[in-house]
């Protein structure tokens, strides 16, 4: 199995499973998720639903024999406060025979740049590949 092409695969169909889900569209949808709204017509759109989409796509697809985890605490340790260090947590991670292939984060809107900063050094310094994803709500020429 090629699993940068079948993560690339995955991450195509969980954008194209979010515009659905965002402008309501049940046409051949394959979650149950919902953007909940946050006022009267907005909708929520952050990293969770994003994380849940992908996983969720992954965990439909039989064809891949990747287990993965959540939250999965780091090999190395960290001290992004200056106190200690200590284990950090990866979003997700992936296996393929018991072994870590890949670490990802994810990150909705325009993260500060301190998150940002501490999530690429763990998916630097970790042993395994790093992938980043990030969700926006909308982009245009100033942002």
């Amino acid at each position: 199995m090629d699993i940068n092409k079948y993560l690339t695969n995955l991450v195509e169909e969980t954008s194209k499973e979010l515009l659905k889900i965002y402008f309501d569209n049940t046409v051949d949808r394959k979650t149950k998720l919902i953007f909940p709204k946050i006022r009267k017509e907005e909708k929520r759109i952050s990293e969770q639903e994003m994380r849940f989409t992908f996983l969720n796509l992954h965990e439909k697809d039989t064809s891949s024999n990747l287990t993965y985890s959540v939250e999965t605490p780091t090999d190395k340790l960290y001290s992004f406060t200056g106190k200690g260090k200590r284990r950090a947590s990866t979003d997700v991670t992936f296996y393929q025979n018991n072994g870590k292939v890949l670490n990802m984060e994810f990150k909705a809107h325009n993260a500060k740049q301190d998150s940002i900063s501490k999530d690429i050094e763990k998916l630097v310094r970790e042993n395994c590949d790093g992938a980043w994803i990030q969700i926006l709500k909308n982009e245009n020429n100033d942002t």
